[in-house]
């Protein structure tokens, strides 16, 4: 009878540091996971790769927090242009893509496009070589809680470029020149955009 109470126990107690040893291995793991670097341009490209373009090259990125923004087009293709969403797996283990834009580019104008993904909201603007009429540009910046909108007015520095911003946009996107006329009607009406 004394035996048993021995083997309990130490059956008891193998158990408990197998189940110790196997959290401290998943939260090791999920904290390595939650901090893997963000992909490289091979590995962003393998994402984009055959969903949208079959030879894409990725032109600049923009990170936001659990988000990259990739602007890309295809090699082959110089009125192309493509802007894809990567967020970061719940596990923080990996990345999927979540939103996505890919077609032709007329007009060297600015790509807008908002999102909402679960309680957040992000939005973006991508231009490949923005015309070089427009000097700066502003729209409605709404914030995340959406306790304030303001108007944004913010210079072309980078002709291709891809920004990502928390928060929405909203209202009229108006193009200015250098000596700050709004020329969003003019662009409008010759096609530029």
């Amino acid at each position: 009878m004394d035996k048993i109470p021995k083997i309990l126990l130490t059956f008891i107690f193998v158990c408990l540091i197998l189940i110790a040893a196997i959290a401290g291995i998943f939260i090791y793991n999920s904290y390595k996971a939650s901090n893997a670097p963000v992909p490289n341009e091979k590995e962003l490209t393998a994402y984009i790769n055959g969903h949208y373009t079959e030879n894409p090259e990725i032109l600049k990125t923009a990170e936001l927090e659990d988000k990259i923004g990739i602007l890309f087009k295809e090699k082959n293709e110089e009125n192309s242009i493509g802007v894809a969403i990567l967020h970061r797996t719940n596990s923080g283990s990996g990345w999927y893509i979540s939103g996505s834009s890919y077609g032709d580019y007329v007009g060297n104008w600015i790509m807008v496009s908002s999102s909402t993904s679960g309680n957040e909201s992000y939005f973006y603007l991508a231009s490949i070589n923005c015309n070089p009429r427009i000097d700066s540009y502003s729209y409605e910046y709404i914030s995340p809680d959406n306790a304030a909108c303001e108007r944004v007015t913010e210079k072309v520095e980078d002709r291709t470029f891809i920004k990502m911003y928390e928060g929405g946009i909203a209202g009229e996107f108006i193009y200015y020149d250098k000596d700050g006329n709004d020329i969003s009607q003019e662009l409008w009406e010759t096609g530029i955009i």
